[in-house]
């Protein structure tokens, strides 16, 4: 299994903001993230691409997940294969966006 967690690391400063709009932010970033890895993730079956999720863990983590074995070994390739990243793009090359998408459901 392969997890990308993002964890909010000050939450004290944001407790002022309602726990409703906190989730929101996640929820919205956990979306965004998940179909931008799935738009990366190589397809053969779709099985890959249709396995990435994502869920809350507590108030302040949204957890982006597959559960497929072996997608650990298309991100980062194995001794006798090129690895295909997805979740590592998904991340890296949507960062304006997240913080957009975070920003506008804070105010």
């Amino acid at each position: 299994m392969m997890d990308i967690i993002i964890e909010v690391n000050n939450i004290s400063s944001i407790k002022q903001l309602s726990q409703e709009a906190c989730k929101q932010a996640l929820e919205l970033w956990g979306r965004s993230f998940e179909n931008h890895a799935a738009d990366y993730a190589p397809v053969d079956t779709g099985r890959l691409q249709n396995s990435i999720g994502h869920h809350p863990e507590g108030d302040d983590t949204m957890v982006v997940q597959t559960n497929v074995e072996y997608a650990v070994y298309q991100e980062l390739g194995t001794s006798k294969q090129k690895g295909t990243p997805f979740f590592r793009p998904a991340a890296y090359n949507h960062l304006a966006e997240y913080k957009a998408l975070i920003e506008q459901a804070l105010k």
